[in-house]
């Protein structure tokens, strides 16, 4: 990302102050202009009372904070990474030790006898001395970062001193723009309380570090600053001198998934896209070039940082390790190992030089783990990773678990906003922010009720560490892959045959699933006696197949196509190949049912069943075993939540083969004759819709025990951001509010209108004589919801008549195309599962614009029909009479609702 042009005026007045800070060697006149080169002191003369620190870019230090740095002539023109992360926060959102921040490519240049610092922009190319690279130059040009006026030099040798100070003392980052967002009060850098802290200088690097102070508009809403009108971070700089020589660069393939640098390359216009994609990848090379295996000349080593307890180092050491099962297989043995942190006072995690493991305090994270990387932008190569781990997740499966089966509403909503802000602060992080280890959290909780409920624990003893161990291997596996290049992959769960899941033998030598890559749902068995591995151990087939494509050596390696790379790429019919990301399961695009997060198998609904049939066992004696016999009750209202949201996930995940379309990444020439498009048959479509139903059937609490409504309090303190219940919330557990959040949170995914227009072109693709349509999902979703007043009597129970309510909210929209506002369904929090959450107060429950579009219209049509004929059947029941109070009022405005919307 391009950081915008810095004023020169602070620039220059930073000059004045150096200027007196080195005992007056340096006259400024009164307008703050510097003087005539003539005049400039000898560099040395003035480096000689400077603390010096030698390095790649000669840096200098004063006594009281100054910084200079000496800009030689080889710097000139000479690209550099300038990589910004959070060195000290304050255990929220993005503010965390490690988190990175910004990264940017350099250079220095001389003008007008001042040296501007430049963001380069690599994002379009042509080749050097051609027409096409000045036409390139001309209509992209570089940003200037900063300008600064020379303060001392040596010409003859082309050595100029300035002073940088404000250039790394300043809001490089903007987190300004990103605090307001999330504490709702205005911040701006206060200089005054802002210092440099540190400077290190290394062959090929440069490390410093900074204080900053922010001073708020208002009083900032955390109890984790002791200020509340100023916000400490301190921030590490990394200046990276890159390779003279880059990595030879390798092309993307869409079929298989790493993180790419792309640019525009115009001077090869005659492919069929001027865009070209260079995976991201560790420069790694045979020690002997022509072994079949061999250790690389450079290993990826990950150290870790000394922040971590020492019982859990050998499980993250076997995460990091077990990739090797994959270099082997591209040719590489020894190819990535993980190390404690050295036994040396001057290692700095920060330090660029190394790629480091660190534990995390944060109250209100934006992530479980996080893998980031530093790359190259000239050729995709990783010259540096940092993974990033949540230490509270680790708390929430040992000994604290109470504290975090639940969150409040307001740390959910700071958590929301925390995630958009830094998403916005840099668009990368929409593919690097991770909520693998908070999914595998969820799965801890419920691996903890279950071995409760079978006597394998007490409500107060830990989780065995053999199973802390391997959830801890899962998630650094995981975040391994992403520093490797790797980007999700949601098909690999597909792979596996639900008959294997409990065969131990089998997953220790395939995995639970083709990646590490993927979310995987907790492999837990009905049946106790016959329990395999909870987590995956080892990376799968599609991890194995993708490490081949990215790092095994292909010979003379161009931008051109490499046959050797397409054999690899061709691969992807094969079982356990399959590739679908992070954007194949967003709400609109989600069309592929075996494209899913937290499922398992080749037959999800199989494993959603055997997750039911868990927790109905956990229901049983649910307080005995997360309460205990004198316990405090709190934590029984954040399991419930838990454990409502674990009984229902497999609806969701279901809900994209309604409509769905199997996708597949296939290119021409692909063996097998895949095709990219394939319509799910009739029959699949409508097995999804009757699953999906069957949560609207009014025994969805199954055997929920409703003698705990009684007992399900929020924790008594005083709210802060500690607790789980904030004033304002309902105190009593919201259960009407919970079901129908849940449940209409079905109804949003399923009534969006690309899912409705692609029903209604898939019938017509189809060449079967009975294709699924959209009057079947209408009348489906009507005769289930609807069943017993279409059957002459009154609504089951409150849960029917408040997801009618709900589902006549949807029909009316879409029939007319009048916005209806929603209920509040998010109770206390009880829902915490992914994007998107329930309606919000007064949120609209659809896009009613969006239903007036042609696309739309059987739609709106059946919208008006099923409207129609609940009416019709409600005329009937309140004809009949004989009901209790309530069902009359209810249907009685459930008549008037459809009356006045259909004007009749």
């Amino acid at each position: 990302m391009l950081l915008p042009f810095r004023k020169g005026a602070q620039r220059i007045l930073s000059v004045l102050v150096f200027a007196l800070l080195v005992g007056g060697l340096i006259s400024i006149h009164g307008d703050f202009s510097p003087v005539s080169a003539q005049s400039a002191p000898q560099i040395d003369q003035v480096i000689s009372k400077l603390h010096a620190f030698p390095g790649f870019i000669n840096t200098y230090r004063t006594n009281d904070g100054k910084l200079a740095m000496e800009i030689t002539g080889d710097l000139f023109g000479k690209d550099f990474l300038v990589v910004v992360q959070m060195a000290k926060g304050i255990g929220e959102g993005i503010l965390l030790a490690g988190f990175p921040l910004v990264d940017n490519m350099m250079t220095f240049r001389m003008r007008n006898d001042k040296i501007e610092l430049v963001a380069r922009n690599p994002s379009f190319r042509a080749d050097a001395g051609t027409p096409l690279a000045s036409m390139v130059n001309l209509g992209f040009s570089d940003s200037v970062y900063a300008t600064f006026p020379i303060i001392a030099r040596d010409d003859e040798k082309k050595r100029y001193l300035i002073d940088a100070t404000y250039l790394f003392v300043d809001d490089w980052a903007n987190l300004s723009d990103y605090l307001p967002y999330v504490y709702g009060v205005g911040f701006g850098l206060d200089r005054s309380r802002s210092a440099l802290a540190s400077v290190q200088g290394y062959p090929s690097n440069v490390e410093i570090g900074v204080d900053l102070m922010f001073a708020s508009s208002g009083p900032i809403p955390s109890v984790n600053i002791p200020d509340s009108k100023t916000l400490p971070i301190s921030i590490h700089y990394s200046i990276l001198q890159l390779p003279d020589a880059p990595m030879k660069p390798r092309l993307a393939d869409d079929r298989i998934g790493y993180f790419d640098t792309p640019y525009l390359d115009y001077s090869h216009q005659a492919t069929p896209s001027e865009t070209v994609r260079l995976i991201n990848r560790w420069r790694l090379e045979k020690k002997d070039p022509y072994a079949p295996l061999s250790e690389p000349v450079k290993p990826i080593v990950f150290y870790l940082e000394n922040t971590i307890p020492t019982e859990f180092r050998p499980y993250i050491k076997a995460g990091v390790e077990e990739w090797n099962k994959a270099f082997e297989a591209a040719g590489f043995k020894n190819a990535i190992v993980a190390m404690d942190e050295p036994n040396d006072p001057s290692f700095d995690p920060g330090d660029a030089r190394y790629s480091t493991i660190r534990w995390v305090p944060s109250i209100v994270p934006i992530f479980g783990a996080i893998g980031p990387s530093d790359v190259d932008p000239r050729s995709g190569e990783i010259l540096n990773a940092d993974i990033l781990v949540n230490a509270d997740n680790i708390n929430a499966v040992t000994g604290q678990w109470q504290r975090y089966v639940g969150s409040s509403e307001e740390l959910l909503s700071k958590h929301e906003k925390s995630l958009e802000a830094a998403r916005a602060l840099n668009p990368k992080y929409a593919g690097y922010l991770c909520d693998i280890d908070e999914t595998l959290t969820d799965q801890m909780m419920m691996l903890r009720y279950t071995l409760i409920a079978d006597g394998t624990i007490g409500m107060n003893d830990s989780i065995p560490m053999e199973y802390v161990g391997a959830y801890l291997k899962d998630t650094i596996m995981h975040e391994v892959g992403h520093t490797l290049g790797l980007r999700h992959n949601f098909e690999a769960t597909t792979s596996i045959p639900y008959d294997q899941l409990q065969n131990k033998a089998y997953t220790a030598e395939n995995g639970i699933s083709a990646s590490v890559m993927d979310y995987l749902g907790l492999n837990i068995s009905p049946d106790r006696t016959h329990q395999g591995d909870y987590f995956t151990p080892t990376v799968g087939s599609y991890d194995v197949w993708a490490i081949q494509y990215g790092y095994m050596p292909v010979g003379n390696e161009t931008l051109d196509v490499n046959p050797t790379l397409q054999t690899i790429a061709k691969e992807y019919s094969k079982p356990g190949h399959q590739y679908g990301t992070d954007e194949d399961v967003f709400a609109q695009s989600a069309l592929d049912p075996r494209i899913a997060q937290n499922d398992l198998s080749d037959d999800p609904i199989k494993y959603f069943n055997d997750v039911q049939t868990v927790v109905d066992r956990v229901w049983t004696d649910l307080e005995k075993r997360v309460v205990g016999a004198d316990g405090e009750l709190w934590p029984l209202r954040n399991t419930i939540n838990r454990l409502l949201n674990f009984q229902t996930a497999g609806y969701v995940n279901e809900v994209p083969a309604i409509g769905g379309v199997n996708v597949t990444r296939a290119h021409s020439g692909d063996k097998d004759g895949i095709t990219p498009l394939k319509v799910l048959s009739a029959q699949e479509q409508r097995d999804a819709l009757n699953y999906v139903l069957t949560a609207f059937n009014p025994g969805i609490l199954r055997k929920f025990p409703k003698e705990l409504l009684d007992k399900a309090i929020p924790e008594r303190f005083w709210p802060d951001q500690f607790n789980t219940w904030v004033p304002g919330t309902r105190f009593t557990y919201p259960l009407h509010d919970v079901v129908t959040g849940l449940r209409t949170f079905i109804l949003n995914t399923v009534f969006i209108p690309e899912r409705l227009d692609r029903i209604r072109d898939n019938a017509y693709r189809s060449d079967e004589a009975n294709p699924f349509s959209v009057d079947e999902l209408y009348r489906g979703f009507t005769n289930t919801i609807w069943a017993d007043v279409l059957a002459g009597k009154a609504p089951a129970d409150s849960f029917q008549r408040a997801i009618q309510s709900e589902y006549l909210n949807r029909l009316i929209t879409q029939a007319t195309g009048a916005p209806v506002l929603g209920n509040r369904f998010a109770g206390d929090s009880a829902w915490t599962g992914n994007d998107p959450s329930p309606l919000k107060p007064n949120e609209l429950v659809a896009d009613a614009g969006a239903f007036q579009a042609p696309g739309v219209n059987d739609a709106r049509s059946m919208a008006f029909a099923e409207l129609t004929r609940i009416h019709d059947a409600i005329e009937k029941v309140l004809g009949a009479g004989g009901l209790d109070a309530m069902s009359q009022a209810h249907l009685m405005e459930a008549a008037h609702r459809i009356e006045k919307a259909l004007q009749k």
